[in-house]
């Protein structure tokens, strides 16, 4: 059963795109996108933390947030502008979408947290390198950290 306050408290898609609109005139588009996927990967570190302990209302939670994070991504995308590359990097953002919900209750649900983590890590290193932000890798202890609170993600 879901908590009828858990829910009112989860940021709606029209919230969390209102605060990717706010980050981006406060920095970089660039910028708020890493910003963005470090909070997905900072939730999916908990989201990890909270499937072990069988916490799973709130992985729930922490993925429904990390989902509409990545739907707000998706939207913003100009595929007039963008072409085929930006047609690719929606489809990424869906299918990751797709591959968090799918792995809610599933008896690997945490080795599919992790691997999603390493696909979403490399996709904000490169949105990190053209950002000028210092990728996760390049970090101390990056694989034992990977998701956790950084500079950028603070914010998200």
């Amino acid at each position: 059963m879901i908590d009828a306050k858990a829910q009112q408290s989860a940021p709606s898609a029209v919230a969390v795109s209102a605060a990717y609109r706010s980050a981006a005139v406060t920095v970089a588009p660039t910028t708020a996108i890493v910003m963005a996927l470090d909070r997905v990967l900072l939730n999916l570190k908990r989201t990890i933390a909270a499937t072990e302990a069988k916490r799973f209302e709130e992985a729930f939670n922490l993925t429904s947030h990390s989902t509409q994070i990545l739907r707000g991504l998706a939207h913003h995308i100009d595929v007039a502008k963008g072409g085929a590359m930006a047609e690719r990097l929606q489809k990424t953002y869906h299918a990751n979408i797709m591959a968090m919900l799918l792995a809610m209750g599933k008896p690997d649900a945490i080795r599919r947290y992790q691997k999603l983590a390493e696909g979403l890590t490399e996709l904000r290193d490169a949105w990190a390198q053209i950002a000028k932000i210092p990728p996760l890798a390049a970090r101390p202890s990056a694989s034992a950290n990977a998701g956790t609170e950084t500079p950028a993600s603070s914010a998200a």
